[in-house]
């Protein structure tokens, strides 16, 4: 089977459809979103319906977790604060209630699905480390695991320099962000899963980004998350 993978959308309108016509083009049977639909940009609900519609599978993020539960506000920045009351402003109950119904976790035979890490969900923390890493597949009983929140893409085999799938080791896996790349590229990050040859396609795709941007400026949220999509940081 195909499965398309993409985290971090963060209300980022423009990126995901150019990421969703990309992976239809490219025939993927499924669609799993690893959280933060919300976030930084100007189109919360767009995005919400996109992927009610398209995503087979969905997990919380902690900016989706943040619209409903004001007790982890203090984890983030003043800016992000502006972001998460003009996006509990525009959102309707239905909306709301979507994403507090969204499950930290979702597991399958073959994969485990997560916003952050196995290790404590619930408190977010970013696998940046092996040591991190390491707290991750102490929780894990499937050969793979999908996470994003660090908004890099790339992946983890719990044994130190092995490159290529093998059986009996486990890995940790980002499709980096859709709508706020973090590794100096702008365009677009997902991957497609082919969970019958085993394989990886990882993905970047060109999008409007000066739109983009644009609605973040209209909507009269912080310049900086308009201007660092144009950089990918």
């Amino acid at each position: 089977m195909r499965i398309g993978i993409i985290s971090d959308i963060h209300a980022n309108l423009e990126a995901l459809e150019a990421v969703l016509r990309e992976l239809r083009r490219r025939n993927i049977e499924r669609l799993i979103c690893l959280g933060d639909l919300v976030g930084y940009g100007a189109s919360p609900r767009e995005v919400i319906a996109r992927l009610r519609q398209e995503a087979d599978a969905c997990v919380l993020g902690n900016h989706d977790a943040a619209i409903f539960d004001e007790q982890i506000w203090p984890l983030f920045s003043p800016n992000q604060q502006a972001v998460l009351r003009y996006t509990r402003r525009i959102l309707g109950p239905e909306e709301v209630d979507y994403l507090r119904k969204l499950p930290l976790v979702v597991r399958g035979q073959v994969a485990t699905y997560v916003h952050a890490s196995l290790h404590e969900p619930g408190r977010w923390p970013y696998v940046t480390s092996l040591e991190e890493a390491q707290r991750l597949f102490a929780h894990l009983e499937t050969p793979l695991c999908f996470v994003g929140h660090t908004h890099i893409a790339g992946f983890v085999c719990e044994q130190i320099g092995v490159f290529r799938f093998r059986p009996g080791l486990r890995y940790v896996i980002n499709p980096g962000s859709v709508g706020q790349p973090r590794d100096g590229d702008p365009r677009a990050s997902a991957l497609i899963f082919d969970s019958r040859n085993w394989a990886l396609e990882f993905l970047r795709v060109e999008y409007d980004i000066r739109s983009a941007a644009a609605r973040i400026l209209k909507a009269g949220l912080p310049r900086e998350y308009a201007e660092r999509l144009e950089k990918g940081y």
